[in-house]
This record gives structure tokens, C-alpha cells and sequence, in this order.
């Protein structure tokens, strides 16, 4: 592919990413295809293949150093965290003292559950979720 198009499909690509919001996977491709293009401007007439091959290394030198810290200064927090269920009700399962952990309920499933306040949960009672810590929520009266 001749660089300019490489120029034009990467930026197509952002521009899909900003009409689709995908927490920057797509920024990722199109900003890759937009770096080889720019080494296909520096140097021409390189093999079609070395071009891909620019374009898978670059992608994974933009998801490995540069894809987080866009998610985190453009939308405010890490990718993969679930803002919506902070502050969010859920029924605890069993007892939880401070600092245990175990089964909550919340929008019809189990969830595993910290309890990082100073008092305990007594089954049946609600807590309100802290933070989201991978698939374990951080939860307190």
C-alpha cells in the first residue's frame, strides 16, 4: 500500500473511534496505521508484508505504553473499570466481618465481596460498593 493510504485509513480508524468509543482499542490501530505510514513516507517501496508487520509491532508498542494512559487522561479513569457500580446496593450473602471478604448479591448475581469498613454485615443487609478491584468488589455499610 502506498503511504498516503495508510495516512487515510488510519485516520478513518480514529475517526471511528471517536463516533464508537472503544476505550481506545481502535485509537490504537489507527494511530499505528498513521505510523506506518509515516515510515512508508521516510521510506518508500517497502514489501507489503513488512508494512503489516510495522503495523502488528506498533500496535503492540502503542497497547503496551500508550493505550492506558490516553483511557485514563481522556475518560478519567484505568480501562476495564466499572464506574457504574460504585455506590450501587448489594445484599450480602452471609456475615462479613471488617476486612473479611465474602458473597454479596447485586443485579441477580453472587459477587465476592471485601468488607473495608469498621463494622460488620450482617446476612441480609445491604452495603454500598467503594470500588471495583477486578472481579472482587470493596464494600461498606
Amino acid at each position: 500500500m502506498p503511504w498516503w493510504a495508510w495516512l487515510a485509513v488510519g485516520a478513518v480508524i480514529l475517526i471511528i473511534e471517536v463516533a464508537v468509543q472503544t476505550e481506545f482499542w481502535l485509537a490504537v490501530l489507527g494511530g499505528a496505521a498513521l505510523m506506518v505510514g509515516a515510515v512508508g513516507w521516510v521510506i518508500p517501496e517497502q514489501p507489503v508484508w513488512v508494512q503489516w508487520a510495522q503495523l502488528g509491532v506498533f500496535s503492540i508498542l502503542l497497547t503496551v505504553f500508550v493505550r492506558r494512559r490516553l483511557h485514563e487522561k481522556f475518560v478519567g479513569r484505568a480501562p476495564g473499570i466499572a464506574p457504574d457500580l460504585i455506590g450501587e446496593s448489594v445484599i450480602a450473602q452471609e456475615t462479613i466481618e471488617p476486612g473479611g471478604t465474602g458473597s454479596v448479591q447485586h443485579r441477580g448475581s453472587v459477587w465476592q465481596a471485601r468488607n473495608v469498613g469498621e463494622s460488620a454485615i450482617a446476612t441480609g443487609n445491604s452495603a454500598r460498593i467503594e470500588r471495583v478491584d477486578g472481579v472482587a468488589l470493596d464494600i461498606r455499610t
